[in-house]
């Protein structure tokens, strides 16, 4: 992933050296506009960067079960939301640009839900109510995939262009 990054850096830093800066501020804005959405859209269909779909979520269990009824429980879960809902939101999911960067991610407590998701960390599952601590699957919830690439290469084309 990184030598992609590392390829697409070389590729936007070659084709901007002749750009304004309000050129490249105009453009880098347009940019991150458009990535934060494309972050956000593939995040709400749950797919990781490289096409993947996410690891799916554990089944929940009720606390008021006894032991005998785990396995009913297992069987009858229940329909959860989707995952990411409030993080994929303008709240938490930004877009920051100044003339020579671009920046998409996370800020406050979400950053650090985000991190032991994109890592696959160990975290608490509920930090207020229960000391019980998992493992989570890696669930790159940011990233280049091929059509940023191209909507990056785009961009950087029809602001030279015109």
């Amino acid at each position: 992933m990184s030598d992609d990054l590392d390829q697409l850096t070389k590729l936007a830093e070659a084709m901007i050296a002749g750009m304004s800066a309000e050129q490249r501020r105009r453009a880098t804005r347009a940019i991150g506009a458009e990535l934060r959405r494309s972050q956000a859209a593939r995040i709400a269909a749950q797919v990781n960067p490289d096409g993947t779909p996410f690891e799916p979520r554990k089944p929940r269990l009720r606390s008021h079960h006894k032991v005998a009824d785990r396995a009913k429980a297992r069987r009858t879960s229940v329909a959860r939301k989707a995952m990411f809902a409030k993080l994929r939101t303008n709240r938490f999911l930004r877009a920051k640009t100044d003339a020579d960067t671009v920046e998409v991610g996370f800020t406050g407590r979400a950053a650090q839900i985000a991190r032991v998701h994109q890592e696959g960390l160990r975290d608490k599952v509920d930090p207020k109510h229960s000391g019980v601590e998992t493992t989570y699957p890696v669930r790159r919830l940011l990233g280049i995939a091929g059509d940023d690439r191209d909507m990056i290469c785009e961009r950087l084309m029809a602001m030279l262009a015109s």
